[in-house]
């Protein structure tokens, strides 16, 4: 079973149930079907410091994913999307 997990606010545009189900259905399309997937939107000045701190990257970024294989427990920010 994939867990998946929205942290923080949900966009107007969609509901958690949506966002559930898209991130499935991304998930079993590169055949994962079991794990934990933490999902945040956030705006661009937090994605730009989540990106200048874990790729050293100046700026604003899409996405920014983070590998939690191997961990006790998986990361708070598994992934981070602007809205």
């Amino acid at each position: 079973m994939l867990d998946v997990e929205i942290v923080g606010r949900v966009p107007s545009t969609l509901t958690a149930d949506e966002i559930t189900a898209l991130a499935t259905r991304a998930a079993a399309s590169a055949q994962i079907t079991a794990g934990h997937l933490a999902i945040e939107f956030v705006d661009a000045p937090l994605i730009a410091s989540l990106n200048e701190e874990h790729r050293n990257h100046a700026g604003p970024t899409d996405v920014l994913s983070f590998r939690s294989t191997g961990l006790d427990r998986p990361p708070r920010r598994a992934s981070s999307v602007t809205s």
